[in-house]
């Protein structure tokens, strides 16, 4: 099926502080202060509708923001960062392309392979922004349905390829649904394809994962193959605010991607992505506090009779048997923000995984607005 996309983008609002100190990291800022257009959020408010990492940037992540201030006069370059990455993946500086966050890197692969028309092959539903800008370079979206247990049908989408496809999006883990497709899967899927197709693969949520089917594809960026990878530091590095980002891809491919790329990252973020990526011990504390609270959670979900579809993410996907609007509202004015419509999975609410006292306060508003699945099934027999 081919047809134009014009969807949503993502919003990032921004993280509530919290008085909570958990395994000895906080929020990396007070809240001081709202802007002028958007009222004060009142106290006690839960926001886990953006996937973000509510504990935010560690404490030496903090140390580096604030030292980078002192530079903030000047222009200043890279700033170590391209080669922290480069050298974080065993790759060379040429195989990096910065964006704030994967929302530019992904606009900058639209615009950059997508000059003249032709399509693009991705799935439905999934992280759409690639299809949002569909509508600058006047291409169009082959869109492929998930599979009944909602993971990219890559068998199909390799049908899909044809002679206008420009390149295929994959997102892995998926968003909204938290799903995986394997690393056989992939393996298969680019043996299928025509040699020279780019296959875009978008890992922003790579370091939740635990399945060990899974595997990143930054492997086949080493082998030489049309791969590009997309990862962010907004969500287990805990600074989604300052928009940091990159692809990854053969020399060949950043070069083409590099002209449409406005380079525009911010001393205080480069600064951040640096000290990020040598606290693996941080990474691995948030990756298992969100495991551990997702499984809990989801665990009460299940108990009270609803499905959840499995997540290698830091949030989940539960099906409500109708649609999602109402509950939404009913949340918010319980003060808790959750995830927005994903058609077509309009009975299917995306909740993120926020810190043990605020998925305690989700479920004690669940309990108030939901209750056991049984009840809703009565209440709408």
């Amino acid at each position: 099926m081919n047809q134009k996309r014009g969807v949503s983008r993502r919003k990032f609002m921004g993280g509530v502080a919290t008085a909570l100190t958990y395994a000895g990291m906080k929020p990396a800022l007070e809240l001081v202060g709202a802007p002028a257009q958007r009222p004060a959020r009142p106290a006690g408010y839960v926001k886990i509708s953006n996937n973000e990492n509510p504990y935010g940037p560690s404490q030496g992540v903090r140390g580096a923001m604030t030292k980078a201030f002192e530079e903030s006069h000047m222009y200043i370059g890279a700033n170590g960062i391209t080669e922290a990455i480069a050298t974080h993946h065993g790759l060379e500086t040429d195989n990096i392309l910065l964006g704030a966050g994967s929302t530019e890197t992904l606009k900058t692969i639209d615009d950059a392979f997508l000059q003249g028309g032709g399509n693009i092959v991705g799935a439905e539903p999934t992280y759409e922004v690639t299809y949002r800008y569909l509508t600058n370079t006047h291409a169009e979206g082959n869109i492929i349905p998930l599979t009944s247990d909602y993971r990219h049908d890559l068998h199909a989408m390799a049908d899909a390829v044809n002679y206008g496809t420009r390149f295929v999006y994959v997102c892995n883990p998926n968003n909204p649904t938290g799903t995986i497709v394997s690393d056989a899967e992939i393996q298969d899927f680019l043996d299928h394809v025509p040699e020279n197709m780019i296959v875009v693969i978008d890992e922003a949520y790579h370091h939740f994962v635990e399945d060990p089917a899974y595997s990143s594809a930054i492997k086949y960026v080493k082998e030489g193959r049309n791969v590009i990878v997309t990862r962010t530091f907004s969500k287990v590095y805990g600074i989604a605010g300052l928009r940091l980002g990159y692809g990854i891809a053969k020399p060949e491919l950043i070069s083409r991607m590099r002209p449409f790329n406005l380079g525009s990252i911010n001393v205080i973020a480069k600064s951040a992505g640096v000290q990020a990526l040598d606290e693996p011990e941080t990474e691995a504390r948030v990756i298992q506090l969100n495991n551990s609270i997702k499984k809990r959670v989801i665990g009460q979900l299940g108990d009270l009779g609803y499905e959840v579809i499995p997540s290698e993410t830091n949030f989940f996907m539960v099906g409500i048997g109708r649609d999602i609007d109402p509950v939404r509202r009913a949340f918010q004015e319980r003060n808790v923000e959750i995830g927005r419509r994903f058609p077509p999975m309009t009975e299917h609410l995306r909740i993120s995984v926020g810190t043990e006292a605020e998925m305690d306060r989700f479920m004690e508003v669940w309990n108030e607005v939901m209750g056991p699945a049984d009840s809703q099934a009565a209440a709408g027999a």
